[in-house]
């Protein structure tokens, strides 16, 4: 998973190489089809510049089976939320703080609903920071399934549904999404001890082996094999 990278410099910056510009007065957009994933449990990773404020803005989603779907987000109110809705609102998180900076900044939407504790099952985080104040907050059930994941269209810069709604207006890089791993945010940035500022670093997934050459371990015994 991975893709629109580029070299970012802090968050603050007006330029930044190998990011992609978003038209929002056009439906400007990237899309795939996925192979059905894990529903449960993914990470999606961005680098993001708004150009414009007081509108809905689209980042990342896919289609429900009727006409909403799974979807991360600026609000009109420019608050950053994830919503999943499918014949009625299933689950969200929406921040409380409103972003109307200007510059770069990167976020991380975390969901696991295979997770117990509710307020794990989605986290967001701004600059490597949790994010914990919430102006509107409904969790998903254990092991609900959205449809971020599913075998269906999935969009960056547009609405997941209509080519008319909630066009993104700014710029991405560092866009990644890991299906299947609830990641944190060191694994997209980190601090620079110099400026103390969150700086991006290449995403370097391992193999669900984490490595490790299995066969190498094998033993022979008189019974077969260890």
């Amino acid at each position: 998973a991975g893709g629109l990278t580029g070299l970012l410099n802090q968050s603050s910056a007006q330029m930044v190489d190998g990011s992609l510009k978003f038209d929002g007065s056009k439906p400007t957009y990237l899309k795939r089809t996925f192979g059905a994933g894990n529903q449960r449990t993914w990470t999606w990773s961005a680098w993001v510049r708004r150009d414009s404020f007081g509108e809905r803005h689209n980042l990342f989603g896919a289609p429900n089976t009727d006409a909403n779907g799974h979807y991360i987000e600026y609000r009109s109110t420019d608050r950053f939320q994830l919503e999943d809705y499918h014949s009625g609102l299933d689950f969200i998180r929406t921040l409380d703080q409103v972003s109307r900076d200007t510059g770069w900044f990167h976020w991380v939407v975390v969901q696991d609903t295979t997770e117990s504790t509710d307020n794990n099952k989605i986290k967001i985080y701004k600059n490597g920071v949790l994010q914990t104040d919430t102006s509107a907050l409904t969790h998903p059930s254990t092991n609900e399934e959205g449809a971020i994941s599913r075998a269906a269209e999935h969009r960056i810069g547009v609405f997941p549904i209509s080519l008319t709604e909630a066009n993104f207006d700014g710029a991405m890089s560092q866009v990644y999404f890991v299906d299947g791993a609830a990641l944190g945010p060191e694994n997209f940035g980190y601090t620079d001890g110099l400026t103390n500022t969150w700086r991006p670093k290449k995403y370097n997934g391992t193999s669900p082996n984490n490595g490790i050459t299995w066969s190498n371990s094998i033993v022979p015994v008189a019974s077969g094999f260890q």
